[in-house]
């Protein structure tokens, strides 16, 4: 074999391999978010349907950029003492809101300061580690938990539409 041949052919073998390595670092990031916006896909004979988690294609903080693109996305919002809401442009509700458990107390209905307009969707509960949900309705729910020996502050998260 002759050194033009050994050229030739080592080149044949590498052109891709060097054309990825040459060429990847100039569209990093186009390739990230297209990947990040895949659900489901097939290469050979693997398939997946599962969404690629985020932080496998993107492992980097939260910067400054996506939090006012998130905030962008408030349409109206409120904050007082004890209570906030924020409506999104999609017309999700988020209500906050702050309240004190007497002790021995083992049943809280909470009325919303604001209905949902069609329906709330969940309710989290900050500051107990057991509490169970006993009713969701638009403007009000209901909690058991256990007895406490002293007086509490728990937060209350609903979202809805």
């Amino acid at each position: 074999m002759s050194e033009f041949e050994f050229l030739t052919k080592s080149f044949e073998y590498l052109a891709w391999p060097l054309f990825f390595l040459l060429v990847l670092p100039f569209f990093y990031r186009p390739i990230l978010s297209l990947l990040a916006r895949v659900d489901s896909g097939k290469v050979g004979p693997v398939e997946f349907t599962a969404p690629i988690p985020k932080a496998i294609i993107d492992n980097r903080t939260t910067d400054e950029k996506s939090v006012k693109s998130s905030l962008s996305n408030i349409v109206s919002q409120h904050q007082g003492p004890n209570f906030r809401w924020r409506l999104y442009s999609n017309g999700l509700m988020v209500q906050e809101l702050e309240f004190l458990v007497p002790k021995n107390q083992t049943v809280r209905q909470i009325v919303f300061p604001i209905s949902m307009v069609h329906e709330a969707m969940s309710c989290q509960l900050v500051g107990d580690a057991e509490w169970k949900l006993t009713q969701l309705g638009v403007s009000n729910c209901e909690f058991s938990f256990r007895p406490s020996s002293e007086d509490r502050t728990l937060k209350l998260v609903v979202t809805g539409l």
